[in-house]
């Protein structure tokens, strides 16, 4: 079994959460953290992949699945390992970074809260 390697915060985009059953989401996590790509990446990715982990090359982590009922779906970590997201085709090539960048600031918003709150 390869090493794992740090995941950051896990997101889930709204359409993977309708569309994909929360046990084929975890089990694709567990697999990715595993160093496990996915059986669709293509032999180059898969290289680039472990390049970026081997390495530590500042690169995003990219991989492909398919639920229990042969749905596609992608996870990936960010080049700094900050956030790694679950996310279907159709939205991820809509601009994958704006998922991120919808939680940032709730994320924010609820740490103030909880700061203001102490």
């Amino acid at each position: 079994m390869k090493e794992t390697f740090e995941l950051g915060l896990i997101v889930v985009d709204r359409g993977a959460l309708d569309e994909l059953r929360h046990k084929d989401i975890f089990s694709a996590l567990c697999r990715f953290a595993s160093r496990d790509w996915g059986n669709d990446v293509s032999h180059g990715v898969k290289e680039c992949n472990d390049a970026a982990l081997d390495k530590n090359y500042k690169r995003r982590i990219f991989s492909i699945y398919k639920d229990s009922h042969g749905t596609k779906f992608f996870i990936y970590t960010e080049w700094d390992r900050s956030a790694t997201v679950v996310i279907m085709p159709d939205d991820y090539w809509y601009g994958p970074v704006s998922v991120i960048d919808r939680i940032t600031p709730t994320i924010s918003r609820r740490i103030k809260t909880e700061a203001n709150e102490e």
